[in-house]
C-alpha cells in the first residue's frame, strides 16, 4: 500500500511528477467513460482489431463494494511501464506493470483453447491424457494469471484437463500427437507412483487477502494492516511465502473461540457490514444494532475477564550472565520476537538479541560466526556477529559443510524465480561483481 500510495501521489517523470494510477483503496470495478475509450484506442493500435472486444467490458459489482471511487487503473495507459522503468524504483515499477497489464487485459478479448481429452482402455482400467492448444490467446498476450502455490493434489480421472502451462510469462501449448479412435498403443514406460491427498496448502498474504474478501471480512485499506498486524505481534511467521502459526497465534486463537465464539465467527464482519448498510439506508435505527451488539457483549467481556486464562509465556532463564550488573539473563517474548533480558528489571533495563548462529560457518571477512537475522519487514539475511566492526551481509542461505575449492570460503544456495537453485561461493560471487562494476565503469568513461 506504501508503493501503491507514491504511484498515486506521484512520481517524477521526465523532471514533472505524474500520479500514475488512480486512487487505490477501493474494491470498485467501474471505469471511468474517458478512460475505457483510451485503452480501446491503445488495444486497437497496439494489438489489432482482433483482441478488441465489440464493445466494452463491464464487469459486476459486488454487493459489499465501496463504489465511490472507479477501480484501480493507470491515469494514461499510453504510460506503458517498460517506457518508463528507469523512472520508478524496481518495487514501483512492478507494481505499476501488475495494475497495467491487468487494466489493459481486462479490455481485451477472451482467449480461445482448443481442449482435447484422451481416453484409453487398457486391462480394464481407464487412463486419460488431456492437452490445451492456445488458438486466439486475447488477453493473454499481456497478461496471465500466476499462482502463489502449485497444486501437487492429484487429479479427477473424470475431469478434462484446461490447465496452460506456463514458460516465461507466455502460454506454452501442451500437445498431444495425433491419435486415431480404436487406435492401439503401445506402453512405453510404467511409473508405480502413489499419490496421496495432501492437505490444503498454508495461506500466502495474497490468498488470506482473497479468502477475506470472498468472506466480507475487512476492505482493500485494511488488508495490509491486517497482514503487519498478525505479524507484528508475533501471531504468524512468514516463512517463505507461507505464513505460519506461532505457538502464541494459536493459544490466542484457541482463547478467543473458546469465550468469543460470535466474535472471531468469519460471519460476524460481514453481518455487521450488512447492520452498516441498513443505517445507512435508513431502514434500521443505529440504537438497535448497537443495543443488539453490546448488551450480550458487555456479559461476555465481563466473564471472559474472570475465566480466561493468563497465556504469557513463562522467561527461560540462561547461564548468559548480563554485562551490566552480573545477574542471569532470560529469554523473553516481545513485539519483535524472542530476546535476552536482564532478571534484574526494573532496576536494571538491559536486553540483548537472540543471536542464531549458523553452525560452521564463519564470516570470510573478519572469520566470526556467521548469524541468521532479520529486517524490519521481517526478511531474513545472513550477516557478521562482529557487526559493526564487521559490515558483511548476504542474502543467500549458507550451505553447511560446503566450501569453495578456490578460496575456502562457504557457499551459498541462490534461488531466482522460475529458475532451479544454483550455488555459489559468497567471496568469488562478491568478486565477480565487483569486477563487473569495474568493467562497467571503464565502459562509461570510455
Amino acid at each position: 500500500m506504501m508503493i501503491a500510495q507514491q504511484l498515486y501521489e506521484g512520481v517524477s517523470i521526465a523532471g514533472e511528477t505524474v500520479g500514475l494510477i488512480s486512487y487505490m483503496r477501493t474494491d470498485s470495478v467501474r471505469i471511468a467513460d474517458e478512460a475505457l475509450g483510451q485503452v480501446r484506442a491503445f488495444i486497437k493500435e497496439k494489438f489489432g482489431e482482433v483482441a478488441l472486444p465489440g464493445s466494452p467490458r463491464v464487469y459486476k459489482t459486488k454487493k459489499s463494494a465501496q463504489d465511490a471511487h472507479e477501480a484501480i487503473r493507470p491515469t494514461d495507459v499510453l504510460k506503458e511501464p517498460n517506457n518508463i522503468k528507469d523512472m520508478l524504483t524496481p518495487d514501483q515499477f512492478k507494481l505499476y506493470s501488475i495494475i497495467w497489464k491487468r487494466f489493459v487485459a481486462s479490455q481485451m478479448n477472451s482467449a480461445l483453447l482448443d481442449v482435447t481429452s484422451i481416453d484409453i482402455t487398457a486391462d480394464g482400467y481407464l487412463l486419460r491424457a488431456s492437452g490445451s492448444i492456445v488458438k486466439t490467446p486475447g488477453f493473454m498476450t499481456v497478461y496471465l494469471e500466476g499462482k502463489d502455490e502449485e497444486d501437487s493434489s492429484p487429479k479427477n480421472s473424470e475431469q478434462v484437463e484446461e490447465d496452460i502451462q506456463i514458460k516465461n510469462g507466455k502460454p506454452e501449448e501442451v500437445i498431444l500427437p495425433e491419435m486415431n479412435e480404436g487406435e492401439t498403443l503401445n506402453a512405453q514406460e510404467v511409473r508405480p507412483e502413489q499419490h496421496f491427498t495432501q492437505p490444503p496448502p498454508r495461506y500466502t498474504e495474497a490468498t488470506l487477502v482473497k479468502i477475506l474478501e470472498e468472506k466480507g471480512i475487512g476492505r482493500p485499506s485494511t488488508y495490509a494492516p491486517i497482514l503487519s498486524t498478525i505479524q507484528y505481534r508475533g501471531y504468524v511467521l512468514k516463512q517463505g511465502k507461507a505464513l505460519s502459526p506461532t505457538e502464541l497465534g494459536i493459544k490466542v486463537n484457541g482463547q478467543l473461540m473458546k469465550h468469543f465464539p460470535e466474535i472471531v465467527d468469519v460471519d460476524f464482519t460481514a453481518t455487521i457490514e450488512d447492520a452498516l448498510d441498513k443505517i445507512t439506508e435508513g431502514t434500521v435505527e443505529w440504537q438497535s444494532v448497537l443495543r443488539t451488539f453490546y448488551e450480550p457483549f458487555e456479559k461476555t467481556v465481563a466473564k471472559a475477564e474472570v475465566e480466561m486464562e493468563n497465556i504469557k509465556e513463562p522467561d527461560i532463564v540462561t547461564d548468559e550472565k548480563c554485562e551490566k550488573c552480573g545477574k542471569p539473563l532470560a529469554i523473553k517474548v516481545g513485539r519483535f520476537g524472542t530476546f535476552l533480558a536482564c532478571t534484574g528489571f526494573p532496576e536494571c533495563k538491559n536486553t540483548k538479541a537472540i543471536k542464531k548462529v549458523v553452525a560452521g560457518v564463519k564470516c570470510p571477512t573478519c572469520g566470526g560466526d556467521v548469524v541468521e537475522k532479520t529486517t524490519r519487514q521481517k526478511r531474513i539475511f545472513y550477516g557478521c556477529s562482529n557487526y559493526p566492526k564487521c559490515n558483511f551481509a548476504s542474502w543467500d542461505k549458507p550451505l553447511v559443510g560446503e566450501n569453495c575449492v578456490k578460496c575456502g570460503a562457504f557457499m551459498v544456495e541462490r534461488k531466482k524465480k522460475g529458475e532451479d537453485p544454483i550455488k555459489l561461493c559468497i567471496m568469488c560471487d562478491i568478486k565477480n561483481k565487483e569486477e563487473k562494476k569495474e568493467e562497467a565503469k571503464k565502459e562509461d568513461v570510455a
